[in-house]
């Protein structure tokens, strides 16, 4: 497996208005992330992040969610990570950016470990 300084990032399940249902770019991938602003029970239930995270579990990909905030224990569903649980709602707010890098870096320092 590549470093996270390394791996290479490829456009996800949506490319602009291209989907990829039958999950090619999804393929030999290490981790898939995905993500929305509030992730709850609805989030897997039609909308983009549910239909990633089903996607890649049935290729077998590990599936990271960055949201600003989870409700409804959707954490312990997924492997999720809350910007304002994690780095609070001024960072999660101001440098959105900047958090959701590091929580992506973070999540994948752990794989390689």
């Amino acid at each position: 497996m590549a470093s996270p300084r390394t791996a290479g990032v490829r456009e996800g399940l949506m490319d602009g208005n291209l989907a990829d249902p039958s999950g090619e770019r999804l393929e030999g991938a290490d981790l898939v992330v995905t993500g929305e602003g509030f992730v709850d029970e609805q989030s897997f239930e039609g909308k983009v992040v549910g239909g990633v995270e089903a996607l890649a579990r049935s290729l077998g990909v590990p599936v990271l969610v960055v949201c600003g905030q989870a409700f409804d224990g959707t954490e312990d569903r997924v492997e999720l990570v809350s910007l304002v649980e994690r780095f609070g709602t001024e960072v999660a707010m101001t440098r959105t950016t900047d958090a959701i890098r590091r929580a992506v870096s973070d999540a994948l320092a752990r794989r390689v470990r």
